[in-house]
């Protein structure tokens, strides 16, 4: 179903609807308790939005803010008690959301790198995992400042990674480094 922006035309939407049905039948009330619940919904999913919006430009500003940082965006939109369950439920989900942007970074990276792999061997053999650290510390060094010798030393983090291809041939993985 698709949202309404505007739960109050909704309700009086289905008022009408009501009344055309059964013009012999007495109006149908709303109950106010609904009409608040519903009111209370459209901001709770404002809310939502904003924070989703919020949580994307802390990240743009810093892959990995401190918990301080979350905590006062939480405080900021929400109006949470900070130890409160809710403050600690949107706390959990922003660093997943947070880990799942990295991670979406990460991979698009690595995208034109892997468009010759075959991306199910690469993961069931641990090898995207270390890709993925590698292309993180590549992150950090070069934010402050562009270091090629530093980029060149993370070789470690990839060297042993077995890179199987989509053809299967498996020739880069096969090479002695």
């Amino acid at each position: 179903m698709v949202g309404f922006r505007r739960p109050d035309v909704l309700i009086m939407a289905n008022q009408m609807h009501a009344m055309n049905v059964s013009l012999d039948s007495s109006i149908t009330a709303i109950d106010p308790q609904t009409a608040v619940a519903s009111n209370n919904n459209y901001a709770s999913k404002g809310l939502a939005r904003l924070w989703h919006e919020e949580i994307k430009c802390l990240f743009l500003r810093c892959r990995d803010p401190p918990d301080e940082a979350i905590e006062t965006l939480i405080t900021k939109i929400f109006k949470y008690e900070l130890y409160s369950d809710e403050a600690a439920e949107v706390l959990c989900h922003s660093k997943r959301v947070l880990t799942d942007f990295r991670n979406v970074v990460t991979k698009k990276a690595l995208k034109r790198y892997l468009t010759g792999v075959n991306m199910d061997k690469l993961k069931r053999c641990g090898t995207m995992d270390k890709l993925e650290t590698f292309v993180k510390e590549v992150f950090k060094i070069c934010h402050n400042n562009y270091d090629i010798q530093a980029v060149k030393k993370l070789d470690y983090l990839t060297i042993s990674c077995k890179v199987p291809s989509r053809s299967g041939k498996n020739i880069a993985s096969n090479i002695f480094l």
